[in-house]
């Protein structure tokens, strides 16, 4: 877990970091990015939670995310086991997996103090590709969420939380 001075709490806005376990590059086959895509809108719209922003490695998940109902650490949590259920009715395969078949423990959740820093992490995990060697330019990485942002790029700060 991060070492954050202020933890999340139900409603905060988050960076939130998951690497997969051992570093190994799941997502570098399309077909596990199809579902990591599918699993994040089915947990946005079952849990009724807002993932604002993502970006897809083939190593590691960034997202910005906020929930009412739960932790960001329990939301990643639902979402990690999703995936490996997924993963399992799509690919038929008859083996126990779960969760930490695919996903280290750990993961790293920075708290969003407002729009500036929502914009500095915004910048960051659509940079994140560029910054691997994947791409010269984060709109040419087509797993991310780059495009929706860039078409709609005002996301709703809690307004306890404005810093100017």
């Amino acid at each position: 877990m991060s070492d954050t001075t202020k933890r999340a709490k139900p409603g905060d806005i988050c960076l939130v970091t998951a690497l997969t376990n051992g570093r190994r590059k799941i997502f570098a086959d399309e077909s596990n990015i199809r579902i990591l895509s599918q699993t994040l809108h089915e947990v946005r719209s079952v849990e009724k939670c807002d993932i604002f922003s993502y970006v897809i490695l083939p190593d590691h998940l960034h997202i910005v995310m906020r929930s009412f109902a739960c932790l960001p650490a329990d939301m990643l949590a639902l979402l990690q086991r999703s995936f490996a259920l997924n993963w399992k009715r799509q690919s038929h395969h008859g083996r126990t997996i779960n969760a930490q078949s695919f996903w280290q423990r750990e993961f790293w959740e920075n708290v969003i103090l407002g729009k500036r820093d929502l914009v500095a992490h915004l910048n960051y995990i659509y940079h994140n590709p560029v910054k691997h060697g994947y791409v010269d330019d984060p709109e040419d990485w087509p797993y991310s969420s780059f495009a929706e942002q860039a078409m709609d790029n005002e996301i709703e700060m809690p307004v306890a939380e404005m810093v100017t």
